[in-house]
C-alpha cells in the first residue's frame, strides 16, 4: 500500500487530493509542522525533512508534482492527458507551473512573511513575490479564462498542481487580490468532495510526534 507523510497544508495535500480523487487506498502519517524538528526521526526516511514524503515498495519520493505524475502514470490514468491529445503539452505546462511558477513565489512569502522569527521577516522581500506571484496569476487567468479546467473541459492534475497554491494564498489574505475567475476557480474546485476529504483527514488523522512501531 502506498504511504504518504503529509503535514497540514503541505504540498502533500496534492498527493492526498489525487488519491481521494482516485479512491486509492493509502496510509497516512500526519507529522507535525516542520517535521525536521518536531519530529526528528522523519530525517530518517528523508533526509531534506520536507513533505510530502510518498514510499511505494522501494520507490521514495519527495516532490509533490512528481508524485502526482507517478500515480498518474503507475495506478490510475483517469486525470491524466494522454500524449496522443493536443492537449498533452498544455497539461504538463500547467501540471509543473502550479510548483515551479506559482509556488515558488508563495514560498517565498510565507518564508519571510511567516515561518522566520520576527527579526528575520523581510517586509520588502515579502512584498516583491507578492506581486511576482499576482502577475503569474494574471497569466493563469488569462488562459483559464471562462473555463472551469485548465485543460481537456475536465478535471485533472493540472488543477490539483495550480490550486493548491489558493491554499497558502488565502492563509496569506492574499485572494482578494486575485481575478475574479480565479476566485471562481478555487470556490469551484475546494468543494469537490475529494478535497473535503482530505480536510477531514488533516483534522481526523493524530499526527505522528513519534515514529509509529513499523516505519
Amino acid at each position: 500500500m502506498l504511504t504518504v507523510f503529509h503535514g497540514k497544508d503541505s504540498r502533500a495535500l496534492r498527493v492526498l487530493w489525487l488519491l481521494e480523487e482516485l479512491n486509492l487506498p493509502f496510509r497516512l502519517v500526519n507529522l507535525p509542522f516542520p517535521p525536521r524538528s518536531r519530529a526528528p526521526w522523519f530525517l530518517e526516511r528523508n533526509p531534506l525533512g520536507t513533505l510530502p514524503l510518498l514510499l511505494d515498495g522501494e520507490t521514495r519520493l519527495t516532490e509533490s508534482v512528481a508524485i502526482l505524475q507517478y500515480i498518474n502514470g503507475k495506478y490510475d490514468d483517469a486525470l491524466g492527458v494522454p500524449p496522443s491529445s493536443n492537449e498533452y503539452g498544455q497539461w504538463l505546462m500547467w501540471t509543473v507551473f502550479g510548483e515551479a511558477t506559482l509556488n515558488y513565489t508563495l514560498s517565498v512569502c510565507l518564508r519571510y512573511g511567516w515561518i522566520e522569527r520576527p527579526e528575520n521577516r523581510k517586509t520588502d522581500v515579502v512584498e516583491y513575490y507578492k506581486a511576482r506571484f499576482l502577475e503569474k496569476v494574471g497569466f493563469l487567468s488569462d488562459n483559464l479564462g471562462e473555463n472551469e479546467y485548465l485543460v481537456c473541459s475536465r478535471f485533472t492534475i493540472a488543477d490539483i498542481s495550480v490550486a493548491y497554491n489558493f491554499v497558502l494564498a488565502e492563509y496569506m489574505g492574499y485572494m482578494d487580490d486575485l481575478p475574479h475567475n480565479i476566485k471562481m476557480y478555487w470556490s469551484r474546485l475546494k468543494e469537490r468532495a475529494a478535497y473535503q476529504r482530505c480536510l477531514q483527514l488533516e483534522r481526523d488523522t493524530p499526527r505522528s510526534f513519534d515514529r509509529p512501531d513499523d516505519l
